[in-house]
């Protein structure tokens, strides 16, 4: 096995989303996972930086994921979990 890398998810103030080494249990790094009526999951930041709008993490693609308004409709918005 190799080594294992430890990081942490953020919420910046910027609505972006970061890696970082140590988890000190600041909101911007705490997160809300709720599921959803279609079984998939939102994954939301406690809290965003300088900043009272609630967002999502969304992922475009194959870029890397950032943070968004939800929407219901958009698959984008929606994540599943699966066992490895």
């Amino acid at each position: 096995m190799g080594n294992i890398i430890k990081s942490t998810l953020a919420a910046t103030a910027d609505g972006e989303v970061i890696t970082v080494p140590n988890f000190t249990g600041t909101a911007e790094q705490l997160w809300k996972i709720d599921q959803l009526t279609d079984g998939s999951y939102r994954i939301m930041p406690i809290a965003v930086p300088n900043s009272k709008v609630e967002l999502a993490l969304i992922s475009f693609g194959d870029t890397r994921p950032t943070l968004g308004k939800f929407d219901m409709k958009n698959d984008n918005c929606k994540w599943n979990f699966r066992m490895p």
